[in-house]
């Protein structure tokens, strides 16, 4: 497992004076942003979860207290991903050409200009999002995540159950998706500004274990052969931390009832998860044995705040809110979806 590499400020965690962290990410560096937090997304994710409720059907009863989300269990296997990406060849999912529009996939029914030629989706895009930069998501997170995998086919709630802007195959309502236990419906339509993409769950079994997600990967940030390795691994990254948004690292998940709290650092008020594992790890990696929990972002904008560790703190955390170059999974987001 890499590792944090911000441990020179992890002594400052205990403090509650006013010490500002300095870091790159307040020195005016850019590096993408993640538009997980953006009302419009919070209110549809909200939307589709309550409007979906649990599965169709129940999988494989659990007998632990993890919600279903198994580790070094001994019936756990890697978490199987499926893809289904109708909408990167669905006429009118996408923009073909500099003229016309084409969804947002950020609420039902909100549409973006294709005014760009890097806006549009041609076959070596289409290719490397399926074929490089999808795959080698998934293997990394089966590095790290067994769950107690579905029995059967699992099945969507009905074909709008991402919503009505992503196509959802009838069969995956009637007869279900096979060896899946967890389906991803993706679409690549443009993304204006410096986000690459966004994600989010539609539909949870009932252990409360996402079932059924949405990702929208910006078209203009999908490249490969034209870029080096380090931009090749950021594009991976960058898919992997969307996955785990479907997983549940997410304002909804942090802030249920007894996962957080709030405190006292540095002279302002922030936002602690305090989940048994979170606690644990942080403590350890800090070295202080009082620490409630770890902070999630509370920097008032419309996109980062609320569903990712704070980056002035966990700054190479595959979960903050932006990424600092190496995106390690820590003990923070594994302990989190164990908890």
């Amino acid at each position: 497992m890499r590792t944090i590499r911000t441990l020179a400020f992890a002594a400052l965690l205990c403090a509650a004076s006013s010490l500002h962290l300095a870091h790159a990410a307040d020195a005016g560096a850019t590096a993408p942003t993640c538009l997980h937090d953006e009302p419009d997304i919070q209110r549809e994710q909200a939307r589709l979860l309550q409007r979906n409720g649990a599965a169709v059907q129940a999988y494989a009863p659990s007998v632990h207290t993890q919600g279903g989300r198994l580790f070094h269990a001994q019936q756990a296997q890697p978490i199987r991903i499926a893809f289904s990406v109708e909408d990167l060849t669905e006429a009118g999912a996408f923009c073909s050409s500099t003229s016309g529009t084409a969804p947002s996939y950020r609420s039902d029914g909100d549409r973006v200009t294709c005014n760009d030629p890097s806006y549009i989706l041609n076959d070596t895009k289409r290719t490397i999002l399926q074929q490089n930069i999808l795959p080698a998501a998934v293997a990394e997170l089966q590095r790290y995540f067994s769950v107690e995998p579905v029995v059967g086919n699992l099945r969507a709630s009905g074909t709008t159950v991402c919503g009505t802007d992503f196509t959802v195959p009838l069969s995956h309502v009637t007869t279900g998706v096979p060896n899946a236990d967890l389906v991803v419906y993706v679409a690549s339509s443009p993304i204006p500004g410096d986000t690459v993409a966004f994600a989010g769950a539609c539909q949870r079994d009932q252990n409360g274990r996402a079932v059924f997600g949405r990702m929208n990967f910006g078209t203009e940030n999908i490249e490969w052969d034209a870029i080096g390795a380090d931009a090749r691994q950021s594009l991976i990254d960058t898919a992997v931390h969307e996955i785990l948004h479907v997983m549940g690292i997410t304002s909804t998940e942090f802030f249920r009832t007894g996962r957080s709290t709030t405190a006292t650092k540095r002279g302002k008020t922030v936002r602690m998860v305090t989940t048994p594992s979170v606690r644990s790890f942080v403590r350890q990696w800090s070295g202080c044995s009082t620490l409630e929990g770890a902070e999630v972002e509370d920097e008032q904008t419309s996109g980062p705040e609320g569903s990712h560790w704070e980056r002035k703190l966990f700054f190479d955390e595959v979960m903050a809110a932006s990424g600092g170059g190496a995106s390690a999974m820590s003990g923070l987001t594994l302990g989190f979806l164990h908890d």
